[in-house]
């Protein structure tokens, strides 16, 4: 009858037991970001503006309550989900988020056209709204409130609904 075999010094083992340190070593759980502004300049990208400083990433929740509109600009912003309560301004930038998110009061600003991607979820944008670039829209999206468009709009693969007046002026 043949012994069983122990596969703890073979190479494959050893293969399948790194593979497995790495891959333990960068997932990471869904972390809750929030915004508290000891930067004091309303900037997204600042470090000091989060509680737990550092700029949140793919991994996080976000909640902003500035007391003003945040800005982000020249780098795209990807999280889980984010809720916004006092404004967003993206310039030359982009957003994927992956989950259901709320803006109020977004602002498209700068060169190009900015792909705001809601990944599986819904960005419901609430409040007032310019979109002074053209937006191309992924994924689903709802606008209410005022909504003005001063360039074309892209919605190559998006379910995009608007429930109030939206004007366009270009």
């Amino acid at each position: 009858m043949p012994q069983p075999q122990t596969l703890t010094g073979s190479p494959l083992f050893c293969c399948a037991m790194t593979a497995l340190t790495c891959l333990a070593g960068t997932t990471q759980a869904m972390a809750p970001v929030t915004w508290d502004g000891e930067a004091a300049d309303l900037l997204w990208f600042s470090d000091d503006n989060w509680n737990p400083n550092g700029v949140p990433g793919m991994f996080d929740t976000v909640t902003v309550d500035s007391g003003g509109r945040v800005l982000a600009e020249s780098m795209p912003i990807e999280v889980i989900s984010m809720d916004v309560l006092n404004g967003l301004e993206l310039k030359s930038s982009s957003m994927k988020v992956t989950t259901d998110s709320t803006i109020n009061d977004f602002l498209l600003t700068g060169c190009c056209t900015t792909t705001l991607d809601s990944g599986g979820g819904t960005i419901t944008y609430l409040g007032n709204h310019v979109f002074e670039r053209s937006p191309s829209f992924i994924g689903s999206h709802i606008l209410e409130g005022n909504v003005i468009f001063n360039y074309p709009v892209f919605v190559p693969f998006a379910d995009l609904t608007i429930t109030s007046q939206a004007d366009r002026l270009a």
